[in-house]
């Protein structure tokens, strides 16, 4: 059984790709066996995704990040190549 939940205008909630930075909105909630899902829209495409609570611990931050740890992280690698 599912069981449908709306977002409310002043809780609205975005979350940011992990890996892209894209924006995504979250529109409505489901409760599937007994898990919390999420309808998350992107900002850029208008492309719907559901996905769990798990689900967007994993793939988003609510934070847009700016990629530098990650580029700085390779450094590194880089050097120590022969």
């Amino acid at each position: 059984m599912a069981v449908k939940t709306s977002a409310k205008t002043e809780e609205q909630v975005y979350f940011f790709d992990k890996n892209t930075g894209e924006k995504f909105a979250r529109l409505s909630g489901v409760i599937k066996n007994d898990i919390s899902h999420y309808h998350l829209k992107s900002e850029m495409s208008g492309k719907t995704v559901l996905l769990s609570e798990y689900g967007i611990q994993r793939r988003f931050s609510e934070t847009p990040d700016k990629g530098t740890g990650r580029i700085m992280g390779l450094v590194p690698r880089f050097l120590t190549l022969k």
